[in-house]
């Protein structure tokens, strides 16, 4: 927690506080898929395989798969071929995947959101928020509005034909 911006899900993964952690996060991803894709196959398998412009981005791109999606569990499909191009088996190609997503998920955590919450827990105690009154159940009288927010769907059509693209085209 910046303090420096409202907290949302995006804040957390591009507040420049975690920006080198992200950025630590992706080169020891992409050394590890490297690792994993090389013990699995006898072709010829460099960095250059992986180059893509947006998927090692932690930049928030509307269109373009980024890094953050990774880090959500969505795989871009130029990643399943590019590894597949190389070990030939899809079965193999979906263990790597695995083993990749899994890693990138753990690293987030420990490194990214569990100190987040270690803070907001701090924070909260200097509130006096205690976890009974968390766990209190809201009544229609005392519930915190929701602030709506209108939506231009076709902003959102767009991006949903970017986000259809990228996942089949990578």
């Amino acid at each position: 927690m910046c303090n420096n911006h409202q907290e949302t899900f995006t804040h957390i993964w591009f507040c420049p506080q975690n920006q080198s952690k992200i950025a630590h996060i992706i080169l020891n991803s992409r050394k590890q898929l490297l690792t994993l894709v090389k013990q699995n196959t006898t072709h010829h398998f460099g960095y250059h395989d992986l180059d893509h412009d947006s998927i090692w981005s932690h930049e928030n791109h509307e269109t373009k798969l980024t890094f953050i999606d990774i880090i959500k569990g969505i795989v871009p499909k130029f990643l399943f071929d590019q590894i597949n191009i190389a070990v030939k088996d899809n079965l193999v190609t979906r263990r790597i995947i695995h083993a990749f997503t899994e890693k990138i998920y753990k690293d987030a955590m420990k490194h990214v959101w569990y100190p987040r919450c270690e803070v907001m827990i701090l924070h909260e105690k200097t509130l006096n928020i205690s976890n009974r009154i968390k766990k209190a159940k809201y009544t229609n009288r005392n519930r915190p509005s929701i602030i709506s927010r209108s939506i231009n769907l076709e902003h959102v059509q767009k991006g949903l034909k970017g986000t259809i693209f990228s996942l089949n085209y990578g």
